[in-house]
């Protein structure tokens, strides 16, 4: 949540300069006005849909929101679960990595309140359930009998001579 007042602000900088409808609405969202800001910011996206500051702020106040359902097809407004289904029933190891995130993010929404426990939980099983169902590539299932026996990710390098690493 500390990163939402340095977003907030960028955006009254953007917003000043392009002098839009939208100039109150990184002050609404600053202010956690999130319906108000969503009442500016809507219309102004439909009218403009390519103003991308008016959309990124959008998405700021959805995300708030949770409107982002889990969808399933390739079409829509959302998550769209057959296309990570897809991409992830091609590659045993993208597969563990993000299944494992999955249930490492459940665990963790099972300590919010009650209503957003239960919306978040039910998304990432819909997801889940996406992911096992989608058919698996023929090089995933041979990966898949190995398991986490042989390690399916790389460690990252580092140097002694990385200056970012040392300074």
């Amino acid at each position: 949540m500390a990163l939402l007042p340095a977003v907030a602000v960028l955006g009254v900088a953007l917003a000043g300069a392009a002098n839009s409808p939208s100039d109150d609405a990184p002050a609404l969202i600053q202010a956690g006005h999130w319906k108000r800001a969503r009442a500016i910011l809507e219309p102004q996206v439909k009218a403009y849909p390519q103003d991308p500051q008016s959309a990124y702020l959008l998405t700021q106040v959805k995300a708030a929101f949770k409107d982002f359902d889990v969808i399933e097809g390739k079409k829509g407004k959302g998550i769209l679960g057959d296309e990570i289904a897809e991409l992830v029933s091609k590659n045993w190891g993208k597969y563990t990595t993000f299944a494992k995130s999955m249930e490492a993010l459940k665990q963790k929404a099972e300590t919010l309140e009650s209503g957003d426990k239960k919306l978040i939980v039910s998304r990432i099983e819909i997801l889940f359930s996406i992911m096992c169902s989608h058919p698996k590539s023929p090089a995933w299932r041979i990966r898949s009998t190995i398991g986490e026996k042989a390690r399916w990710y790389e460690l990252p390098e580092t140097s002694d001579r990385d200056p970012m690493l040392h300074s």
